[in-house]
């Protein structure tokens, strides 16, 4: 019994971690646990309203009322995640927070304002590059609508805003551990060369299309004079 009393006080002056902080990071995990999901929800909400304010704009519709409950929800995270700044910039988030740069970007541009400014949208600098990438692919998208209505003069003016937004991208160069910002301007650049490609295409139909209208009326008025002047002939050939 005294031997196993021995190894019992050996054990425990061996004890080389306290209980406290097992509990401290318990307590500490717990929370980070219940802000993830708060957060989640609220990523979850900006990217279906972020969607739906895209969607709008390619549908002629304008619902401000979305735009506030969008920037209401960016604000929700911002006060959540003040005190748990791993949360505040983890992946979703910055996803989340990219998509709501991307819709409001994208609404700046579509309604001829100047672009806004990280600041303005209260996010930081990683969530506002990767919004600005996928905005080139919702211009593309605005200037093939033109393209169908045969509309290229309003096409070729969201085109050079396109360039623009992809000039803009070009002048940053930093590691994917930073911002993924290479692959967005990767996949701007394709898009960028194939719009203006559809763009060439389309024009030179236009020029073509036209060309043929006026070959067509100049035609039209050559057999118009000669149907003319046979009648005309007709006619004096009876009177005499």
């Amino acid at each position: 019994m005294t031997e196993t009393n021995n190894i019992s006080e050996q054990q425990q002056e061996s004890k080389v971690i306290s209980g406290v902080i097992s509990n401290s990071i318990s307590t500490e995990l717990d929370e980070l646990v219940e802000v993830r999901e708060k957060i989640l929800q609220k990523t979850r909400k900006i990217i279906q309203l972020s969607s739906k304010i895209i969607n709008d704009i390619h549908n002629s519709k304008s619902e401000p009322e979305h735009v506030e409950e969008l920037k209401k929800k960016v604000n929700e995270i911002s006060e959540i995640t003040a005190g748990h700044p791993r949360i505040a910039h983890a992946p979703y988030v910055d996803s989340a927070l990219g998509e709501y740069c991307e819709a409001l970007l994208f609404l700046a541009i579509i309604n001829d304002e100047m672009i806004p400014s990280p600041g303005e949208l209260s996010v930081d600098s990683v969530p506002y590059l990767l919004g600005m990438g996928d905005v080139v692919g919702e211009l593309r998208r605005y200037i093939l609508s033109y393209l169908k209505e045969n509309n290229t003069e309003t096409a070729l003016l969201y085109f050079g805003k396109m360039e623009a937004v992809y000039n803009f991208l070009a002048t940053f160069h930093y590691p994917k551990a930073v911002v993924d910002v290479r692959r967005k301007k990767d996949v701007a650049r394709s898009l960028l060369e194939k719009t203006l490609g559809e763009l060439v295409v389309a024009r030179s139909n236009h020029d073509l299309s036209e060309r043929m209208s006026e070959f067509g009326k100049d035609s039209l008025e050559v057999v118009s004079g000669i149907g003319g002047s046979d009648r005309t002939g007709e006619v004096r050939g009876q009177v005499q």
